[in-house]
């Protein structure tokens, strides 16, 4: 049952049992209900029929581990670990957890960009996960004679408050209370916000600052869990993964080809299935007369870089090239599926739950911002198939897309000449159809599955991930760390962050943000990123005063030739030409060590410092990039768009005439003003144009 259809079936559960109430009015009546009652709507809206047990369905859940039994099913007395505590207690747990998760199913909930959203069942799930731990924290604690969280004093909320995810669900608690859905309040409340409505629904606990006092601990916002890669494990894994796909998987499916049609010749000469050990004579007689080539034509005769595939072949060298065992390539198909998902994830910054989601027949396009495909997306999506988002790729992610649909139809097939159940024309290779083909033998299954069983991975990916980067030699560069999907997501955050102008407003378009404030979490997710950030801006700066020094002598604008003043005596004052330390000196030195300059738009460059004023802004602060004016003294116009501007001007001036032919008097005006704002930006261009009669009536007019 689609997730939409729910609020239909809570309506007729409300209509049967309390007819003049409405369902808001009856979420509240839940906190007041006894055992019978609460299993019975647990049972109606869809969680399950076994007391203690909470259930969800498997086609509620995005693609993923969330889809798997044990993840969705919840086992109250074993979170609990209730075995061998008072029956008293074991009720009132159960009791307590059951009206909380049914709650937070049917109300909708506000916070950072959310306005009356429900919750997301895997998101219910996990903060159903975290309740639990709350609760069996409060068993622990002297009873109090009154409400199971009564136990949760002022204390126990210290405690509970340092840690986050705790801290979570006790403020979406107290807002609960103060929304009247809930009256098991603990008298610790006072460290919450009485009216948080920051608390978000998202299994990473977007809340931030928990308490209303600056005596008591609060939260912190950050998470070590999923830290952003290093520069360096993105780097050598980034160039190896190039490779692989560019240069030796178009190869390697030439090669399954080819062992394909083998195995079901012979299969076709003995008239029986192939065992294990005829398989493996047979794949290695083709794998010996296989040439392994690039597209071009060229052999590859050896890999750039090493393959890690020890112990994976039992107990056979898989580090020989080229392969000669059926292990050997079946390992490579493996570590071939497993890099078209990483280049996914570190190219879209998608959750893993939306790239799992991608089926064989998504569809590829070009639209204004390049090449898309379209998929869909779960986050803030109150729907089991979530919505529908176009994800631009870059060009490697559009091979690998290509390749993974290939390679699912390669496997598939190959498996099939393996079991006997397909006859394999040998004119009906793979590497000669087209994408055409490869949709519809894949269909509408997923594109990321097994690829011989065709089982969807929707947990395997947990192992896929770290897998492959331990093949490809760049695994001690996690330093320990698990390699978890969702840091792709971070780190993509931390990159776009540190390299893009207006990169928090960027990124939340991209990541499909409600609010600011949840990009600005993922940006934020590395402590040092703010140092990083600092320090790129800085080189940035220099590095774009440097090759204005560089061009000092064709740069334009008023600000051209004390700039090049500048070079001329600190030339003198070394006594020699510049060389690249020289200029990156002068240029520490003019922008205050990285400081200031400012690139206000294409080409422009303001040199204002701290304590000068300008046509932009009077006073003595930062410049106002909007207000930039071409006759400002601190406005330095780069070489680079030289071109540009003498094509601006020979634009104007022929829309000028045509104006004038035509008696467009405020057209005229228009591009009169256009060319004169233009003529001062260069020099040698406003000789040029002078000379032009036309040019000087026009400005005579003025």
């Amino acid at each position: 049952m689609g997730r939409r259809s729910l609020n239909t079936l809570i309506e007729q559960v409300v209509a049967e049992t309390r007819n003049p109430l409405s369902l808001e009015v009856k979420a509240r009546d839940i906190q007041r209900m006894i055992k019978d009652n609460l299993l019975a709507l647990q049972q109606r809206v869809g969680l399950g029929s076994e007391w203690g047990v909470i259930s969800f369905p498997e086609a509620w859940m995005p693609d993923g581990s969330m889809k798997s039994l044990a993840q969705r099913t919840l086992y109250l007395d074993r979170l609990m670990k209730l075995a061998g505590r008072p029956e008293g207690d074991v009720e009132d747990a159960i009791v307590t957890v059951l009206k909380y998760v049914l709650i937070c199913f049917l109300v909708p909930f506000h916070g950072r960009g959310l306005k009356g959203v429900l919750l997301s069942p895997s998101t219910l799930v996990t903060n159903a996960r975290r309740f639990c731990q709350v609760v069996e924290f409060a068993l622990d604690l002297p009873d109090v004679g009154q409400g199971l969280l009564q136990r949760l004093d002022l204390a126990a909320c210290k405690k509970l408050v340092e840690r986050q995810k705790w801290a979570t669900e006790l403020a979406r608690l107290c807002q609960l209370a103060d929304r009247g859905y809930w009256s098991d309040v603990p008298p610790g409340r006072v460290i919450f916000s009485n009216s948080d409505d920051d608390v978000a629904g998202s299994p990473a606990g977007e809340i931030g600052e928990t308490a209303s006092n600056d005596e008591f601990p609060t939260a912190s916002q950050s998470s070590n869990r999923f830290q952003p890669f290093s520069d360096f494990l993105v780097a050598e894994f980034g160039w190896r993964a190039a490779w692989f796909v560019n240069e030796l998987e178009p190869a390697l499916h030439r090669c399954f080809v080819e062992v394909t049609e083998a195995i079901c010749r012979q299969t076709a000469a003995e008239g029986r299935t192939l065992d294990d050990y005829k398989r493996g004579v047979v794949t290695t007689l083709a794998l010996e007369s296989f040439e392994w080539r690039r597209s071009d034509g060229t052999i590859i005769s050896e890999l750039p870089f090493e393959l890690n595939l020890r112990g994976r072949g039992r107990g056979r060298d898989l580090t020989v090239w080229p392969p000669r065992t059926y292990a050997h390539i079946k390992h490579l198909a493996y570590l071939c599926q497993s890099l078209h998902l990483i280049i996914f994830l570190l190219s879209t910054g998608g959750r893993i739950s939306e790239m799992l989601s991608f089926s064989g027949g998504n569809i590829l396009r070009t639209n204004v911002n390049g090449v898309v495909v379209d998929g869909r997306t779960y986050k803030l999506v109150f729907a089991d198939k979530g919505a529908q988002k176009d994800w631009p790729l870059p060009d490697l992610a559009v091979r690998a897309l290509v390749h993974q649909r290939e390679l699912r139809h390669i496997a598939e097939r190959f498996s099939q000449a393996v079991n006997n159940e397909v006859e394999f024309d040998v004119g009906d290779s793979v590497s000669s159809a087209g994408n055409e083909r490869v949709e519809t033998a894949i269909g509408s299954d997923k594109l990321w599955a097994n690829l011989w069983t065709g089982e969807p991975i929707h947990r395997q990916y947990q192992h896929m991930i770290p897998a492959a980067l331990q093949v490809l030699g760049v695994g001690d560069l996690l330093d320990g760390t698990a390699a978890h999907a969702h840091r792709f997501r971070k780190t993509i955050a931390r990159l776009i962050a540190l390299a893009v102008v207006g990169a928090p407003k960027i990124l939340m378009d991209f990541f499909g943000h409600d609010s600011i404030e949840m990009t600005l979490s993922y940006i934020l997710t590395d402590p040092d990123i703010r140092l990083e950030m600092e320090e790129v801006l800085k080189a940035q700066v220099i590095m774009m005063a440097s090759d204005a020094i560089k061009s000092a002598d064709e740069c334009g604008g008023p600000a051209a030739e004390p700039l090049r003043q500048a070079v001329k005596a600190e030339s003198a004052r070394l006594g020699r030409e510049f060389n690249e330390e020289d200029i990156y000196g002068l240029a520490d030195t003019l922008t205050l060590s990285g400081k200031y300059w400012q690139h206000v738009r294409p080409g422009v460059i303001c040199t204002k410092l701290p304590q000068q004023a300008g046509p932009c802004n009077k006073h003595r602060v930062a410049p106002e990039p909007a207000s930039c004016r071409s006759y400002c003294g601190h406005r330095l116009e780069l070489a680079a768009v030289r071109d540009d501007v003498d094509g601006a001007i020979e634009e104007g001036v022929a829309q000028l005439k045509r104006c004038e032919d035509t008696d467009d008097v405020i057209g005229a005006e228009m591009w009169r003003g256009q060319v004169l704002a233009n003529l001062n930006r260069f020099p040698d261009l406003k000789e040029k144009w002078w000379s032009n009669s036309y040019v000087q009536s026009c400005v005579l007019q003025t």
